[in-house]
């Protein structure tokens, strides 16, 4: 069964990547990659171009994915909740632009302090239960993905796509826009494993749950329904 959904992964995704890189090359502009910043000349991604709204889509999918499992597998709920704010942080940082230009410049960096900020305290409050739920999961293919996947976004994407690096690369050939694009299919990358992680660890999650011994309130209810079922 893993072995399948793996498989699917890589279709899906591969089927995704063919079908963006193929539009642009056969309708170039179709992307929506080149627009002005105000009334300068230079050129930028634009902040809702097809790319943005797949990275936003693999986002909201990731929380929604998290929220379900802090909801439904209590156990792992301090886990959910880190990974989840982790999302968060990403989902505010690919809105820097309209959290900017619709409230105010660097707003978003005080959003994305006041989650971080949530999600540490959060963390050290429930460190014991943290700890249960972590001896509980791992290891954890899920969790390695999403570990994976913040290292490629949080590290490569970052640093790989600083404007100091590509000039000292590409000297006098420097292309803003090129260092640009190169940053978000990255960032893309980063986010697709960071996907396939949550799904992962959401299934794990899941089949643990599963496993679990009910408490005395839930037997109870478990029972309850039972019994009224074939009544009418």
């Amino acid at each position: 069964m893993a072995v399948l959904r793996y498989a699917v992964y890589f279709i899906v995704l591969a089927i995704l990547i063919v079908v963006l890189t193929k539009l642009e090359v056969a309708f170039p502009g179709i992307l929506q990659v080149k627009t002005l910043v105000d009334s300068d000349t230079l050129l930028r991604f634009m902040e809702y171009s097809p790319l943005q709204v797949v990275q936003l889509g693999m986002l909201f999918i990731c929380g929604l994915l998290l929220a379900l499992v802090a909801r439904n597998v209590p156990s792992q709920r301090p886990i959910a909740f880190l990974f989840g704010g982790i999302a968060l942080a990403f989902l505010i940082h690919e809105l820097e632009y309209f959290l900017d230009s619709l409230i105010g410049e660097n707003f978003w960096l005080f959003v994305l302090a006041v989650a971080l900020a949530l999600i540490i305290v959060y963390t050290l409050r429930h460190k014991r239960q943290f700890n249960i739920a972590w001896g509980r999961i791992w290891p954890s293919p899920g969790i390695t993905l999403l570990f994976a996947g913040w290292i490629v976004i949080a590290i490569f994407a970052l640093l790989v796509g600083q404007e100091s690096l590509w000039k000292a690369i590409l000297e006098n050939g420097y292309e803003p826009l090129a260092k640009r694009a190169a940053e978000e299919f990255m960032e893309l990358a980063g986010y697709s494993i960071w996907l396939i992680g949550t799904i992962e660890y959401a299934i794990q999650a899941h089949v643990i749950s599963s496993r679990e011994p009910q408490t005395a309130v839930a037997k109870r209810r478990a029972g309850r329904r039972q019994n009224t079922r074939g009544r009418f």
